[in-house]
């Protein structure tokens, strides 16, 4: 060979030096991304009236999940026990009836007082306050 043939050729050398300081490990899999959980929101009224002279639901919680999750619904508070919650539906009802004249909640008053709470699988949860008045006549009829 001589000196003409090494300014027609040209050579690149390239060296790669990996350095692993350890507990690594090479995957194919795309990067996860974690999403973070937003909680539920109520979107239910704080206040109801129940005519004592009607049964049944007395006021149904709502709340929405902007992930989508299902809901369960539960009570709590000072008159909690003076109802029934349906945790799937959020539907409250008393259990027992009640009466203007005999009223049974926890201050002697016809006025109820529970918190309402929704909550998604991942435990995060949404809570109000709700005044239930029970009263004579149906306030809307």
């Amino acid at each position: 060979m001589n000196i003409k043939d090494f300014n027609c050729i040209s050579f690149f050398w390239l060296s790669l030096f990996l350095i692993s300081c350890g507990g690594g490990s090479v995957s194919d899999d795309p990067p996860s991304q974690s999403v973070t959980n937003r909680p539920p929101v109520l979107t239910s009224s704080v206040e109801a009236f129940f005519p004592q002279t009607l049964s049944g639901s007395v006021y149904t919680v709502t709340a929405s999940d902007a992930d989508g999750d299902s809901l369960s619904y539960s009570i709590s508070g000072e008159d909690a026990s003076s109802f029934a919650i349906d945790e799937n539906t959020g539907d409250i009802t008393f259990v027992f009836t009640p009466d203007v004249d005999f009223p049974r909640a926890s201050d002697g008053s016809n006025f109820y007082v529970i918190d309402v709470t929704a909550t998604d699988p991942s435990s995060s949860s949404d809570s109000q306050c709700l005044d239930i008045e029970v009263t004579r006549h149906d306030p809307n009829g």
